[in-house]
């Protein structure tokens, strides 16, 4: 069996890609943890635009709250952070990954594990352990890391969400209640995690104060002696005192008072590029970034008055329930659910509402010091980083853009096409508020933008200025969008015989930024290509004498399928355009054409995020158990001397290909997808291609400095080839969108003008980079200078 097939079959680790305007100091020493978070798409995105996060913990869920009640709380938290502005993001551990941010089924699935042997609730000490992995001894010719055969799930707490939330790059952090310093100190001798990592990770926590049944008192004392700033929210001038859980008030005063969100904000923000910020912006925490501290902010938040429990009533019970665990030796990280189950039950339940209610009170003040501390950092941000480079990736929000060039007056039907895309055309709109505040519940005065955009119809624009023959295959809805949209199609020069109305409604994006530019929040209505129509029409264009056909994941599970099928039939080279991380994993399938069958897919060209999702779902639902599968990746051979030259390669680039789980899943999927051209971002594009024996394709000879394994049987072996992007100006960049479709269009021409084996592959991909970079420096979704750089 080849070193290759030993490599670990699951989830890659997946390295987050930070905005321009980011520092590497603002995560301080955590570029190692970062490789090991695999970041939502949502999450991610929100970084790249600076919109306000929430980071959320999951112990509350795993070991707080008991199954479906945590469900449904965690459903309430996130969407009090959205209704606030911001984007929440959970964090926690899931089948051994540490997780920023969850789907709502993947929420579901954790919170369901509550009370199970192997939901671990995780501080800062079980990460290592929870996460599993393990790197190779010296001298194993295995390069990489093992898991543990358990996969374990865990809810993050206070400390393990603050050290995963900064390494992610995310300030804000809403909880219950924080840890502390349990009564009886130090027999035993038990302090809390949390109050240690608040003294050494720079995130912000929003909590109710400690919990009620720790010693409050010594608590404060030691984050004192952590140096960790504390403030309350309260009324300046009078006496403030520190909240305690279920109670507004403790016999603590607070050494700080925070009057509104944006003291809270002020106590956060920081100067990363302004080396003399305004005087009246120097606050606080802006000195202690300058100085190089590292300690968190507790931002105290009481209970709500209606759901505050009375002093005298809560601390009977809490005496009891105390001395209930120590009589049962429930000591460590069990005691804290234990006593808070106790309250409940003798409360009949008062408590759990009252922890329900701060709760969501505290995620609801959370948001609206992401708000704050997002206009503040706005505020103090310099000019953009002259050294910033592109990437490929599809935005948060499509840029406002004037209507595309028009190439002539006159659509062209085509009696053949070269290319056949099949995919979307979306109307882009994007609303900007001219208020500063957005007002919710209720209209704001907006300035409107409307483009067409869509995955499809920039491939195949793309594609046509690069020079191929190319049809259009979408569908709109039978409305003023639908036509106005066919209006601008033709109007680009496009063969829309392929464009069909078939009822409905013509598919729409639809994004509100709020005034400073950046998404507050978005719809998509893309329900018109996943109908039947789409999957029948999508077939019956599909016909001989066609070069290549590319199909986006906009489709239909059932759609894809058919094109799969169609093409296969008529055995046409096959690309799929994953479109998005959730949608990438449409067009996967058990009984999905295999190598050396001419029907498997040709190519595809995911980013690292879609390509990270299409691994682990072919892993989940059995794509690498077949039989064939094992026989190509056994054949591929891919030696110590391949893998350490991939690690060689990753030494020059800013993602490490290995680490990133990047070549170990391509390799996985290149028995289904024999090219695949991973968007590297500012690092280029890396292909990994299955290489045919010489006998049988004797111009397949791989371009220069290509790593290549040496192969048997059907398989000469695998070749991994970098391309590095070209070097863009950040103040160069006017919109990132269609960047990436850009790229595969122009690449969809090569394939058909010049073939992609052999030394011609070089010169396609850097013709295709070129485009790309030419639609980053352009207000459209594809640049007409894109012709500069075809096959005219």
């Amino acid at each position: 069996m080849s070193t290759i097939s030993r490599l670990p079959r699951h989830i890659p680790r997946i390295f987050p890609t930070f905005p321009a305007g980011y520092h590497q100091s603002t995560y301080s020493n955590s570029s190692n943890l970062k490789k090991f978070l695999q970041i939502s798409e949502e999450v991610h995105e929100a970084l790249a635009s600076k919109t306000p996060i929430v980071a959320l913990e999951t112990a509350i869920y795993t070991h707080g709250f008991p199954y479906p009640d945590n469900v449904d709380l965690a459903a309430k938290v996130e969407a009090a952070i959205r209704e606030g502005g911001a984007v929440p993001a959970t964090i926690g551990i899931l089948d051994g990954i540490a997780r920023v941010g969850f789907s709502q089924p993947e929420l579901e699935r954790l919170a369901s594990t509550a009370g199970q042997k192997t939901t671990v609730k995780v501080s800062r000490r079980d990460l290592p352990f929870v996460v599993g992995m393990v790197w190779s001894q010296p001298g194993n010719p295995n390069p990489g890391y093992t898991r543990h055969v358990t996969a374990h799930n865990g809810g993050t707490t206070i400390a393990g969400t603050m050290l995963l939330a900064h390494a992610a790059g995310i300030k804000v952090f809403a909880t219950g209640g924080l840890g502390g310093v349990h009564r009886g100190y130090p027999n035993p001798m038990d302090v809390s995690a949390d109050l240690v990592e608040l003294g050494r990770t720079n995130v912000a926590v929003i909590s109710s104060g400690s919990k009620a049944f720790l010693d409050l008192e010594n608590t404060f004392e030691v984050l004192e002696t952590q140096g960790v700033f504390v403030g309350t929210f309260g009324k300046a001038g009078t006496e403030v005192m520190v909240p305690a859980f279920y109670c507004r008030e403790s016999n603590i005063i607070s050494p700080n008072i925070l009057e509104n969100p944006r003291d809270a904000a002020s106590a956060i923000c920081m100067s990363p590029t302004a080396l003399l910020p305004c005087p009246q912006l120097i606050t606080i925490l802006d000195a202690s970034h300058m100085m190089g501290l590292t300690s968190g902010q507790l931002l105290c938040n009481p209970i709500p008055e209606e759901f505050e429990i009375p002093e005298k009533d809560i601390n009977r019970v809490i005496s009891k329930a105390v001395e209930k665990a120590r009589d049962r030796g429930v000591f460590g990280k069990d005691q804290t659910p234990y006593i808070l189950n106790e309250i409940k039950e003798v409360t009949k339940g008062a408590s759990l509402a009252a922890n329900t209610a701060l709760v969501l009170c505290n995620a609801r003040m959370g948001a609206q010091v992401a708000q704050e501390l997002a206009r503040l950092e706005k505020e103090e941000e310099g000019p953009p980083s002259s050294t910033s480079t592109s990437n490929f990736m599809l935005p948060v929000t499509p840029a406002p853009t004037p209507p595309p060039t028009p190439i002539n007056q006159s659509s062209t039907t085509i009696a053949v096409p070269e290319i056949l895309v099949i995919g979307s055309i979306v109307i882009d709109q994007t609303l900007k508020p001219t208020a500063k505040i957005l007002q919710l519940h209720t209209s704001n005065p907006a300035v409107a933008t409307e483009t067409l955009g869509g995955v499809g119809k920039n491939v195949a624009l793309a594609a046509r200025l690069a020079g191929a023959n190319v049809r259009l295959v979408s569908a709109i809805g039978n409305d003023l969008a639908g036509a106005w949209a066919l209006e601008k199609l033709r109007a680009l020069g496009m063969d829309v015989s392929g464009v069909k109305k078939i009822g409905g409604v013509t598919a729409k994006y639809t994004a509100i930024n709020n005034s400073s530019g950046e998404l507050f929040v978005a719809g998509a209505d893309m329900r018109v290509f996943e109908s039947a129509e789409m999957s029948t029409l999508a077939r019956e264009e599909i016909a001989k004498g066609v070069k290549v056909v590319c199909v986006d994941g906009n489709l239909s599970v059932e759609g894809l399928a058919e094109v799969v099928k169609a093409t296969a039939k008529l055995d046409i080279p096959l690309t799929f355009e994953p479109t998005s991380s959730s949608k990438s994993t449409r067009i996967l399938s058990p009984t999905l054409p295999i190598y050396p069958s001419t029907s498997a897919i040709s190519l595809t060209t995911p980013n690292i995020h879609e390509l990270a999702a299409m691994f682990t779902h072919a892993r989940e639902i059995g794509m690498f158990e077949r039989e064939d599968w094992w026989r190509v990746i056994d054949n591929i051979n891919a030696d110590s001397a391949f893998l350490n030259s991939v690690a060689q390669l990753s030494t020059r680039l800013n993602t490490n290909l290995l680490e990133g789980g990047i070549i170990q899943s391509a390799v996985h999927l290149s028995p289904y997808f024999p090219r695949i051209m991973v968007k590297l971002g500012a690092d280029g594009v890396v292909l990994v291609q299955l290489l045919p024996p010489a006998a049988s394709s004797p111009s397949a000879a791989p371009p220069p400095e290509a790593i290549v394994s040496q192969g048997t049987g059907a398989v000469a072996g695998i070749m991994v080839k970098h391309f590095p992007a070209e070097v863009i100006s950040q103040e160069d960049v006017v919109s990132v969108n269609g960047a990436g479709d850009t790229f595969t269009g122009v690449v969809l021409a090569g394939l058909v003008k010049m073939g992609i084996s052999g030394v011609h592959v070089g010169e396609v991909i850097d013709r295709a980079q070129k485009a790309a970079g030419l639609t980053l420096r352009s207000p459209e979704s594809v640049s007409g200078r894109v012709i500069e750089v075809g096959w005219r």
